[in-house]
């Protein structure tokens, strides 16, 4: 298929044409729905034949005047050339759509495979090359968190939520130098005994301008741009400082907090040798903590998330099983 290089000498072409005839053109961002479990089960060779049959399908479902070129990796762009009216695109999409209504064979297996797909307009959402693309990559997305195996045509409202995810993350990048964040408490109950025995640590942001913010409202974002694992880090130091001044004030015995430890921040390197590093500095045993990990993480044998699990528990430490 055409490579990026064609595609953006074809997009020029085509905003010329729209601007002398005064017409318009969809542009298409298609990504496969769970690309890399067929790498990580079958091979890469039998992902790249995935690939192909993909792209043959597609090839097959589009007209002579548009243009569709592979990007890399489970990527390809599409132009949907010389509209009158955005609805006329309709009905090409849905014939990209029916390319993945028959299963994809591989190996004398068939694998049904979905894609989602982000939709901008030239002019209607843009005049620059550059935008439209990244519109239709931001309603890509957007249909990738509804689900999958969604068709998300770009507004200005994601424009909008894109501006303040932005500005969000960049006050996160200060928020714990500036004592920001802060830590709850919930306490955990003995039914029987009616005692408290133990606590599970719940992040809050103090955010200057915004207010309080709850998990709700930051957590997702802190994955997407990996500024959870320094947050992840915050929450472990903090809680593990706050439990020995428990200690030492003698307010606490036999006593274990609970911290939530997310999938991004579990598959690092580094996490094992930080807690061990926080439990000496603060003088804890082990025993006083229970680390709470996504079920996703627990099961996923394709990373070393097991052998951490196995060395943390080796060192004392127990787990709790997050289902949702």
């Amino acid at each position: 298929m055409p490579n990026k290089l064609s595609f953006n000498k074809k997009i020029k072409e085509s905003i010329e044409y729209a601007n002398k005839f005064n017409t318009k053109f969809a542009f298409l961002f298609i990504d496969l729905d769970l690309f890399k479990r067929i790498n990580d089960t079958l091979g890469h060779i039998k992902g790249d034949e995935l690939l192909i049959i993909v792209a043959n399908r597609l090839k097959e479902k589009i007209r002579k005047i548009d243009f569709i070129s592979r990007i890399g990796g489970d990527e390809f762009l599409l132009i949907i050339d010389r509209l009158d009216k955005n609805n006329e695109s309709n009905k090409l999409i849905n014939n990209i759509l029916d390319c993945f209504n028959k299963p994809f064979i591989l190996d004398n297996l068939n694998f049904n495979i979905t894609c989602s797909i982000g939709v901008s307009f030239y002019p209607d959402h843009s005049n620059n090359a550059v935008d439209i693309q990244k519109y239709a990559d931001i309603a890509m997305y957007n249909a990738k968190e509804k689900g999958r195996n969604n068709v998300v045509i770009f507004d200005d409202k994601m424009k909008k939520g894109l501006m303040n995810e932005l500005i969000l993350s960049n006050d996160m990048i200060r928020a714990i130098e500036n004592d920001e964040f802060i830590l709850y408490y919930q306490p955990q109950v003995n039914s029987n005994e009616e005692h408290i025995i133990g606590v599970e640590a719940l992040i809050r942001w103090n955010h200057p301008e915004l207010g309080f913010l709850t998990p709700y409202h930051f957590i997702d974002l802190a994955e997407k741009t990996g500024q959870i694992i320094e947050i992840g880090k915050f929450v472990i130091e903090k809680a593990a400082k706050d439990l020995r001044i428990w200690k030492d004030k003698g307010l606490i015995d036999n006593f274990k907090i609970s911290v939530n430890i997310s999938p991004k921040q579990f598959v690092t390197d580094e996490l094992i040798s930080f807690i061990k590093f926080i439990m000496k500095k603060y003088n804890h045993n082990p025993k006083d903590f229970e680390f709470e990990i996504a079920e996703s993480v627990a099961m996923d044998k394709s990373s070393n998330s097991i052998d951490i699990l196995n060395e943390l528990k080796k060192c004392g430490f127990s787990f709790s099983i997050d289902k949702i």
